[in-house]
């Protein structure tokens, strides 16, 4: 898996396996989230397989109603060569999903959930500071669309220094705005 700086994941041999057991920039933990920081240190990212459908489907599922991918649209996204995939592990089970699209040199999230079960424990920060340690150096910026009223969303991209550049209006099926946001690896 070429890209991965060194800081943010450990060396992995044939498993496609990585540890996150490394210090990131976008994250830090008080005397009272030990909890929470044993819990990221066990978290492990690595690509997602085909296997790991059925659990990235019920994620999303719980995650997004009127909007949730199909079956078929995550089965679709191994066979384009611009869909770079990942998911979270927690002892041995997927709690994190995330789809992008590179294309030039802009990624777009196209989808991205955590098991409601695991939410304010900080793996969905974790999670995508190390999936934005993965894009860089192969794109100049990262975009995303989120729904207007997710505001839970809004405030985890920000904390991962995400501007709001934009609003969609009627973006979403049920007539929803979306909130278009950036994060730049060029901070001029």
């Amino acid at each position: 898996m070429p890209g991965l700086s060194p800081k943010a994941f450990s060396i992995f041999s044939g498993s496609k396996s990585l540890s996150l057991s490394g210090s990131s920039s976008f994250f830090s933990f008080s005397g009272s989230n030990l909890c929470m920081a044993k819990i990221i240190r066990m978290l492990k990212v690595r690509e997602m397989e085909k296997e790991d459908l059925p659990e990235v489907f019920r994620i999303n599922k719980e995650n997004f109603t009127t909007d949730a991918w199909t079956m078929e649209g995550f089965e679709r996204e191994f066979k384009l060569p611009y869909s770079k995939r990942f998911v979270a592990e927690l002892e041995g089970k997927v709690v994190a999903y995330a789809i992008f699209w590179i294309i030039g040199d802009e990624a777009h999230l196209m989808t991205f959930g955590v098991d409601k079960s695991h939410w304010g424990k900080g793996i969905g920060k974790r999670f995508l500071a190390d999936c934005l340690e993965d894009v860089k150096g192969k794109v100049k910026r990262v975009l995303l669309d989120v729904r207007k009223s997710n505001i839970r969303a809004v405030r985890l991209y920000q904390s991962l220094n995400f501007c709001i550049v934009g609003e969609r209006r009627y973006y979403y099926s049920d007539g929803e705005n979306a909130i278009q946001m950036e994060y730049s690896f060029d901070p001029s």
